[in-house]
């Protein structure tokens, strides 16, 4: 029976790692992974320096992952994108899992034990299961923990050789290798307290020593220094940036792994009672590293799993020999219902994963987009946005220069990345950017402010093409000049404006994807113009395929007296900015919803840079607001300075230049 149990088991985490392995590709990174690692193999190009930018040519790259470019350029090679990066997750999850499962054997787990850590470590591997280095740390994390609790029972150095090579190897793949030395040190430390409890002093250098060594192992590498310095010496301002460094409420985590922390404080106990220090290290350790780090949680897991089976067994144990059945039961009943809870999340999430699997996600790379520049010749410099630098080299080869990609701290210094924001935010900053780095092209996300608006706003740039996910902006008018000087603020859209974009309209539909939001959002205007009846086409929440259609749905519903209309649309918007927050307030008090209008109002107010004229509306806001009781959000401080500056401004320079008015003279 326990063996037919046993087949079904494994049957179905199969199903589950093949599933997740083949979910959507949507990791940007892999692209210049695979790019470094190609061009370095079959081209000979080093993969230590910068090839691919023009800001910062020729510098030195930190801690490349080379050992994980050559796998994934490889697997690229022979089996395409999709299916090389398939296979990647598959042997890393699978390795992982297998691995885990027979470290737990050996520490004495039982079957349903067992299945409650390979569930748990799974949910980590379904929430992260983008094709990245970091996944190959996975396996290698369970085989050392697993090497080391060997190792534990003897403590000779001939048991170390194995892990020692393999610390080496994992450091070359990816710099998180120094996870292993983690590990290590935490089973060195172990080593020398016990010493020290047996009052054996001396002895305390031995596992000291060995702690030495590892330390120095993770030297052998093409830098020829150990990481560890590099990642004590992280700029902190990186940390917003960064994905990895994803910070998340506790309250925001799945339900299975705020249940797992649970696990490992119940866990603590019975480490504690079998003199387990090195398990308490650990697990306090990336315990708390998970906590603050949402990415971090799958090596959270493989870390301290081993750890929370060795408690959760012990416990088992001692039930057991005090004969309480009940108290066995319960327990069972507990560990069984935690691993089915687990299993059910992972097949729920897998289950309702968007798109389709074996498949890059077209949502969120620019295809179209670079089908379009390829055939137009486009070549040169591109200020792009700081998503599509990879996607832009990898597509284009040496053809194409980047500003920025996603190899930030090991590349790109965080004063570059600042000028990069400044760049994308402020058109005068884009004008002045345009001429210092000579590039002709802007390459942006449509449905995002950023680097957008501040492509239109510098009156250089002109809308050449533009699908669901990407924009390309040339020097000039571009095709489109009419729907962008107003794309992204349709308050100032009037009748004149859209007889003018009619023209525009006919060229979107000959040559843009049909669910390009340029198309969309010009077909929107045109109906609007077309139609008598113009509340009609706001009775539903129909133009809600982007937030630029969904906000110039809002405009035109409450043009057409759909207030309630106009404020779904704002609700509904993915990704709004300062003048979207205006609008809601605006509308909000209209309906004496003045408590919601100014919540809608605090956010703005936080934000690094606000136009002369926004500042001046949400100060009279705030005003309106405030005439109908005091400010619950806001402070009194903020409130006043906000008065001071409408105050000073209007005694000083009287009314500032309004944003529509700035928009119909940048061409």
């Amino acid at each position: 029976m326990a063996h037919k149990w046993t087949g079904v088991f494994a049957l179905l985490f199969v199903a589950l790692v093949l599933w997740a392995s083949i979910l959507q590709v949507r990791s940007p990174d892999l692209y210049w992974h695979i790019k470094m690692g190609s061009d370095w193999m079959f081209r000979g190009l080093s993969p230590f320096v910068d090839h691919y930018s023009y800001t910062v040519p020729g510098k030195p790259i930190v801690y490349v992952a080379w050992g994980f470019q050559v796998i994934i350029a490889l697997l690229y090679r022979a089996f395409g994108l999709v299916v090389g990066s398939a296979i990647y997750r598959f042997v890393a999850f699978s390795l992982a899992l297998f691995l885990l499962d027979r470290t737990t054997t050996r520490s004495g787990a039982s079957g349903s034990v067992r299945v409650l850590a390979l569930a748990t470590c799974l949910v980590g591997f379904v929430l992260h299961a983008e094709p990245r280095p970091e996944l190959a740390s996975l396996f290698f994390e369970a085989l050392f923990v697993g090497l080391f609790l060997k190792w534990r029972d003897k403590r000779t150095f001939r048991d170390l050789l194995v892990p020692l090579v393999l610390l080496v190897v994992w450091v070359n793949i990816h710099v998180t290798g120094v996870i292993g030395v983690l590990i290590a040190f935490a089973f060195f430390a172990e080593a020398g307290l016990d010493e020290m409890l047996k009052g054996r002093y001396r002895r305390v250098l031995i596992p000291a020593g060995y702690a030495a060594l590892f330390f120095f192992a993770s030297f052998l590498h093409h830098e020829l220094s150990s990481p560890i310095p590099h990642l004590l010496r992280f700029d902190p301002r990186w940390a917003g940036i960064i994905q990895e460094f994803e910070v998340r409420d506790f309250a925001d985590y799945e339900l299975p792994l705020r249940m797992y922390w649970v696990f490992m404080v119940l866990a603590l106990p019975a480490l504690f009672a079998r003199r387990y220090w090195s398990g308490i290290l650990l697990v306090l350790v990336a315990g708390s590293q998970g906590v603050r780090m949402y990415k971090f949680t799958s090596h959270m897991l493989m870390l301290t799993m081993p750890f929370v089976a060795i408690g959760f067994q012990y416990y088992w144990n001692e039930i057991g020999e005090r004969g309480n059945a009940r108290a066995r039961r319960l327990f069972a009943g507990a560990v069984s219902l935690a691993a089915a809870v687990a299993l059910l999340s992972d097949a729920y999430w897998i289950y309702s994963s968007p798109g389709r699997p074996l498949t890059t996600d077209d949502r969120f790379f620019p295809a179209s987009l670079v089908k379009y520049m390829k055939d137009r010749g486009v070549r040169g410099r591109v200020f792009n946005h700081y998503d599509w630098g990879a996607y832009l080299f990898f597509n284009f080869d040496q053809d194409i220069k980047v500003f920025i990609d996603q190899r930030t701290n090991i590349l790109y210094d965080i004063d570059l990345f600042q000028e990069w924001l400044r760049i994308a935010t402020v058109p005068g900053d884009m004008k002045t950017a345009s001429e210092k780095y000579q590039f002709d092209y802007v390459v942006s996300r449509p449905d995002e402010l950023l680097v957008s608006e501040s492509a239109i706003g510098s009156g250089v740039f002109g809308l050449e093409f533009a699908d669901r996910a990407g924009a390309l902006f040339v020097r000039g008018r571009g095709r489109f000049p009419e729907t962008q000087r107003y794309l992204y603020a349709p308050r100032c859209i009037d009748d004149d404006a859209i007889r003018k974009t009619a023209a525009e309209y006919a060229v979107a539909q000959a040559t843009l994807p049909a669910d390009s939001i340029v198309t969309q959002y010009l077909t929107l205007l045109q109906l609007y113009a077309s139609t008598k009846d113009k509340a009609s086409l706001f009775k539903t929440l129909y133009w809600t395929s982007s937030s630029t259609v969904a906000r110039l749905a809002s405009e035109l519903a409450y043009r057409s007296g759909e207030k309630a209309a106009s404020l779904a649309y704002l609700d509904a918007m993915q990704i709004s900015g300062v003048d979207d927050r205006i609008s809601s307030a605006k509308v909000l008090l209209e309906f004496d919803r003045f408590d919601t209008a100014e919540a809608f109002l605090e956010s703005p107010l936080k934000a690094p840079r606000l136009r002369d004229d926004q500042r001046i509306t949400i100060a009279e806001l705030l005003h309106t607001i405030r005439n109908h009781g005091e400010l619950k959000r806001i402070s009194p401080a903020v409130y006043k300075e906000t008065q001071d500056f409408a105050d000073g401004y209007a005694r000083t320079r009287g009314r500032p230049q309004d944003h529509c008015e700035f928009l119909a003279k940048i061409y």
